[in-house]
């Protein structure tokens, strides 16, 4: 009667955790949660052993004087594995339906980077990192992690064929600036020659002028195409600095 009573004390005890772990797990709603369910039912099942380990050192003290040796009943450990079993299953059971849980979530975020991937590969290599980051914090078994790295490298692979499709079309659009722009300097020297070859007619009709009034008007025009040529030459070189900065950027 006195080891039933013994092991009766320690059953209560140690259904208690087992208890406590079953609602842990329950209402579990991130792995630290299902983490402590775990550590609850390894202390049960620490404490099912014969004698008093895992319990306090005051409580094994006076239970070892009091002649009791820890031992549970068979019916008593028999119900106690039983409690036991069924509170693993409940880890097990909640742990598969937050993967799943995670999984649904982690799934919306990588369709959202093969979108972005698309058409614009910048965000798109942001918000995979991202992902990628946030994957670490959200536990899936194994095939669901697979998928998701795979559907993240997919996502990847599709922004570095976007990003080199805009690189292309980037270096296409600037190699015909500098066409266009080295095609118009060519075209403003040719202006410049022949406003050169007027200026120099000009001077030799200043130089036969019959009066000082048409000399004055031989001069300003002189002075129009000199401004002119000053403008045109103001304009090669801002072109050319142009076209030395995207030669730089091209490589």
């Amino acid at each position: 009667e006195s080891r039933i009573n013994n092991s009766r004390v320690k059953k209560e005890v140690i259904e208690s955790d087992i208890r406590d772990a079953y609602h842990w797990a329950k209402g579990a709603n991130s792995i630290s949660d299902l983490r402590e369910a775990e550590r609850l039912l390894s202390k049960a099942s620490e404490r099912m052993k014969d004698g008093w380990n895992g319990f306090t050192g005051t409580t094994e003290f006076f239970e070892s004087i009091s002649g009791s040796d820890g031992k549970l009943t068979r019916e008593d450990r028999d119900y106690l594995w039983g409690k036991w079993k069924e509170a693993k299953a409940a880890i097990q059971e909640r742990r598969e339906s937050l993967s799943e849980l995670n999984y649904e979530h982690m799934r919306a975020i990588t369709n959202e980077c093969l979108e972005l991937a698309g058409s614009d590969a910048r965000k798109a290599r942001e918000r995979i990192r991202q992902a990628q980051a946030y994957m670490k914090q959200k536990p899936m078994n194994s095939v669901q992690y697979s998928d998701i790295r795979r559907m993240l490298d997919e996502a990847w692979e599709s922004s570095s064929r976007t990003a080199n499709a805009r690189h292309h079309e980037w270096q296409s659009r600037m190699e015909d600036h500098v066409q266009r722009w080295t095609e118009l300097m060519e075209k403003n020297e040719g202006v410049i020659a022949r406003l050169e070859q007027q200026i120099e007619e000009c001077q030799e009709m200043e130089a036969n002028a019959r009066s000082e009034d048409f000399g004055g008007t031989v001069r300003g025009w002189i002075e129009e195409k000199l401004g002119k040529i000053r403008n045109i030459r103001e304009t090669n070189e801002e072109l050319e600095q142009r076209i030395e900065s995207v030669k730089r950027k091209l490589g």
